[in-house]
């Protein structure tokens, strides 16, 4: 988060990747990569992102 904090958006997208890679399931991670992609101006995979951390979350809510 910090890197977004910075806007250092392409260093925010590898270190997030790089968590997603440890821990896939942990939906936060895909909302600040999203998030970083949409700065880039690269709606594509921010989009992307964003659909796999709202999956994420609503598989949350079910296993509940």
């Amino acid at each position: 988060m910090c890197y977004l904090s910075l806007r250092q958006y392409n260093d925010a997208i590898a270190d997030l990747s790089k968590a997603i890679a440890v821990r896939p399931d942990y939906y936060v991670n895909y909302l600040n990569r999203g998030k970083a992609y949409y700065l880039l101006g690269q709606k594509n995979l921010g989009d992307a992102d964003t659909v796999k951390a709202r999956a994420l979350m609503s598989k949350l809510s079910t296993d509940n």
